[in-house]
């Protein structure tokens, strides 16, 4: 797998999956999504789930060029300021990329789409996200794993629980939760 994370999936499918409006239809991003390119996000405005194109990566803090792609440490001041409910969002895939060691590409065990917990902001009028990482799980993520949703419930408390609720869900996802990309895969939403 070329790109990080993948989502293969229309954008009507991914509005379904997610119960969201698209606010840019035109657009075509599905497939694979890299730091630095747009990608679909799902994020709360005016109390609903719309899904508008992003720039993978924040702003980086002064002193830094590269786009930061991954939020991991929720004390820092580079992060706090985007934890509030408007600034949560979710990065719908349908598979990501493992690191070396561990197996090639990971994809939901429900077979279905599934989201990364996000942070996003808006700097010179462009919207940038970034992916919330949690600690290693000890399969193969030594440094950090995606924070992986992938239940109604999960997207819901990300988008609209309180910052100390959000904060407790920078966690591996639990065993059996995702599987081989690879493997047998049921019917799910194309």
């Amino acid at each position: 797998m070329s790109a990080p994370y993948r989502i293969d999936l229309s954008l009507e499918a991914l509005a379904r999956a997610f119960q969201a409006t698209p606010e840019h239809p035109a657009l075509d991003l599905h497939g694979g999504v890299a730091p630095g390119r747009p990608a679909w996000v799902i994020r709360l405005r005016g109390g609903r789930r719309v899904i508008t194109p992003m720039v993978w990566g924040f702003p980086p803090p002064p002193g830094r060029e590269q786009l930061v792609a991954s939020a991991r440490n929720l004390d820092s001041t580079f992060w706090r300021p985007w934890l509030k409910r408007p600034n949560r969002c979710l990065i719908p895939f349908t598979s990501f990329s493992a690191p070396a060691g561990a197996s090639a590409a990971l994809r939901p065990a429900n077979a279905g789409v599934a989201a990364f917990a996000g942070l996003w902001r808006s700097f010179e009028e462009t919207p940038f996200f970034a992916r919330l990482t949690s600690p290693g799980d000890g399969a193969g993520w030594a440094a950090t794993m995606p924070v992986v949703l992938t239940t109604e419930k999960a997207f819901i408390d990300w988008l609209e629980a309180p910052a100390d609720v959000a904060v407790r869900m920078q966690r591996p996802p639990p065993p059996g939760e995702l599987v081989a990309a690879g493997a047998d895969r049921p019917d799910g939403p194309r």
